[in-house]
């Protein structure tokens, strides 16, 4: 390969030396990228975002009260199974949570992910619960929710909670 200009690499996969951060993304949707960019700018100030080559459906944002979170987890799993038949899907949810989401039928169309153990996975859709709570979790929570995020590679929903 004969000397490196400017020291070593970085990362070597195989052949190809990387010494720089990957900029373009061809797992996750633009529209995805975009509801990270303000999380992804606190976690990491200095980092450029990606631009991603491929587009599909703005995230879903919807509202549910702590009383009703399981059941509407379940209606929008059970929406995005039918539309979308064959498709992986998972919730992620804080760690605490875990029990709580398990105590329902989800599983029947999800897998259900510990925001802490998402890194590495990637789904057809995620539903993220309780984004604020998974922030709140630890003191890497802001990064656990930004992984949360990016393991969508077609849909995203997340379910916030009303303080009622």
């Amino acid at each position: 390969m004969g000397s490196l200009v400017g020291g070593p690499p970085e990362r070597t996969f195989g052949h190809v030396v990387v010494d720089e951060a990957l900029t373009v993304s061809c797992r996750t949707t633009q529209e995805i990228l975009a509801t990270t960019r303000d999380l992804l700018a606190r976690i990491a100030p200095g980092q450029m975002p990606s631009r991603s080559i491929r587009h599909g459906e703005p995230p879903r944002r919807l509202t549910a009260h702590p009383h009703t979170r399981a059941a509407t987890v379940a209606r929008e799993l059970q929406a995005q199974a039918a539309a979308h038949p064959g498709d992986l899907l998972a919730v992620i949810c804080a760690d605490a949570r875990l029990d709580d989401m398990a105590s329902t039928d989800i599983t029947r169309w999800a897998r259900l992910v510990p925001a802490s153990e998402a890194r590495g996975l990637e789904f057809d859709g995620c539903i993220v619960v309780g984004p604020q709570g998974i922030t709140e979790a630890r003191p890497s929570g802001e990064r656990d929710l930004y992984v949360a995020l990016t393991r969508a590679t077609k849909r995203l929903c997340l379910i916030a909670f009303d303080s009622g």
